[in-house]
């Protein structure tokens, strides 16, 4: 189990007080402000304060930054909590973080790529699996996600998409 999740990654600068513009990956984007402080990669602190979102992005103060030239040293931070900062995960929902590194399993039993990442451009989740291979996180494409042996189960549906794809 990862220790750490990303729960945020400041996209750039805003204007010239120092705003910054984050892409926030909780599933409410106000709750980051409680679980301040933030880390980034290296352990140092954050606080965070939401402004407005702007869509895609929501405006915010960070602790300490106070002009654009330090926002902008900022762009591209990822945001980090202990895991055991987060709530228990309801039955039958699974975190972005633990699906990072599973195998991906045909409907055979071999292993077709490993999730590398996850990657959402505004219709839905998609699990890129290597060989610039996506696939929706939708359950009409996987048969099970094993958690324990860090193994993601396709479907049929899966392998016919794998194959569009690769043709």
């Amino acid at each position: 189990m990862t220790q750490n999740i990303q729960i945020a990654k400041i996209a750039g600068a805003h204007g010239i007080k120092g705003l910054v513009k984050l892409a926030v990956y909780l599933e409410d984007a106000r709750d980051i402000e409680s679980y301040n402080p933030v880390t980034d990669a290296q352990g140092k602190n954050y606080e965070i304060k939401l402004k407005n979102s702007t869509g895609k992005f929501w405006l915010a103060e960070v602790s300490g930054v106070t002009d654009r030239n330090k926002a902008e040293e900022l762009a591209g931070t990822s945001l980090f909590i202990p895991r055991s900062a987060l709530p228990d995960v309801e039955e039958g929902d699974i975190l972005h973080a633990d699906l990072i590194g599973m195998k991906v399993e045909d409907t055979k039993g071999n292993i077709i790529g490993t999730v590398r990442d996850i990657k959402n451009f505004g219709a839905g989740d998609l699990l890129d699996i290597g060989n610039k291979t996506m696939l929706p996180l939708n359950a009409q494409f996987y048969d099970e996600i094993d958690t324990g042996k860090g193994v993601f189960k396709i479907n049929e549906a899966a392998e016919e998409l794998i194959a569009i794809i690769k043709s």
